[in-house]
């Protein structure tokens, strides 16, 4: 998915562009693709004129030093403020953006990220009003130029165009002819798309071969729809082991679904193994399955709500060393994981030594290493 493959600035070889989008930084002027770390040379560079500007503006303070030290911010500034390649000024407001690349699409019909990013813009209404009809005929121009990065993100977009009946009539026959032209280049979020359109026909094999796809490429809600079927035999046989696997990847990718179901699972398995027991001492995963469903309850999925007050309504009966009922008020808890409760600072350390100090997970996810 690359069109050019050396950055213009420290001539260090271009990343490849994925499905993320974000491994290089595009120059709207002449556009010219650049290396992130270029890219934030020149937006740190501008930040300190933003912050040089503030500083004058409360003049009374300042020493010969200081003023000497903003006159270089300035100079700084003034090269930041423009492009280091076609030496045209940047583009800085939204506005500005969104007639530059209007100004691209009109003298350079060639150019598929500028018709991709003006799609983006009447799409967002970034710089313009909300223009639907007019993102899609955009991003129609920008699917049928060539196989570069835009062009498959393009493709991507028209598939949701019609799929969605934004800008256009819904046609599910039409966005799965555009899902299939960027995922058989290998574009992850068209993997997922596709084979959710694949699952709602009841053609599972094909999901499942998509949904694996788009996984291996690290896209969370591909791994998260994988989790599920291995969780639930969706056409491939069932494997709580490999659902526990992919729900872990989807929701250290930010998936807040994979988050609960990663929580249900441990507790699953965990019970499976133990008798039915998920609390054994050195080996309990509540204080692992609560850090994850409050994760996924503060991120937004609010079903896990649920989930954490079973967790927290049985944990919370009985001191969690001793076993002896708790009375009503507030009993001592773990101030870690928040998951252990106690009668007395006596049994919170006995608990402690006995294996807590394993299962313990504290508020960034993290558990004491046996090693």
């Amino acid at each position: 998915m690359s069109d050019e493959c050396i950055c213009p600035i420290c001539l260090d070889d271009l990343p490849d562009m994925t499905w993320r989008g974000n491994e290089r930084s595009r120059l709207l002027c002449c556009g010219k693709q650049m290396c992130k770390a270029c890219a934030n040379l020149f937006s740190n560079r501008l930040r300190s004129a933003a912050e040089a500007t503030e500083t004058l503006q409360s003049p009374e303070h300042l020493t010969i030093t200081d003023l000497e030290d903003l006159e270089e911010d300035f100079k700084r500034a003034i090269v930041a403020l423009k492009c280091p390649l076609c030496r045209s000024e940047l583009p800085l407001t939204e506005e500005d953006r969104f007639r530059c690349v209007e100004n691209n699409v009109q003298n350079h019909e060639d150019w598929a990220w500028a018709h991709y990013k003006l799609g983006c813009y009447h799409d967002q209404g970034i710089g313009c009003l909300l223009d639907p009809k007019q993102a899609f005929i955009y991003f129609e121009k920008a699917a049928n130029m060539g196989d570069i990065s835009e062009t498959l993100v393009a493709s991507h977009e028209l598939g949701n165009c019609y799929i969605q009946g934004k800008g256009v009539d819904k046609s599910q026959a039409k966005a799965i002819h555009w899902y299939k032209q960027s995922a058989n280049a290998g574009f992850a979020l068209s993997h997922f798309s596709l084979g959710q359109i694949y699952h709602s026909q009841g053609k599972f094999t094909d999901a499942f071969r998509l949904f694996e796809l788009g996984a291996n490429q690290g896209q969370n809600e591909s791994q998260c729809s994988l989790a599920y079927c291995y969780e639930h035999g969706v056409g491939v046989q069932p494997s709580l082991q490999k659902s526990i696997f992919w729900n872990k990847q989807a929701a250290n990718n930010g998936n807040q679904l994979a988050m609960a179901n990663y929580a249900a699972n441990i507790l699953q398995i965990t019970a499976m193994q133990n008798a039915g027991k998920v609390d054994l001492v050195g080996k309990s995963v509540i204080p692992e399955a609560l850090y994850w469903a409050r994760k996924s309850k503060a991120a937004g999925h609010q079903e896990a709500g649920t989930l954490i007050s079973q967790i927290e309504t049985g944990a919370s009966r009985a001191c969690t060393n001793c076993k002896r009922i708790l009375p009503s008020s507030e009993p001592r808890k773990c101030s870690q994981c928040k998951a252990a409760h106690y009668c007395g600072r006596d049994c919170q350390l006995q608990h402690w030594k006995r294996g807590h100090k394993w299962d313990c997970m504290d508020a960034n996810g993290i558990k004491k290493s046996r090693d």
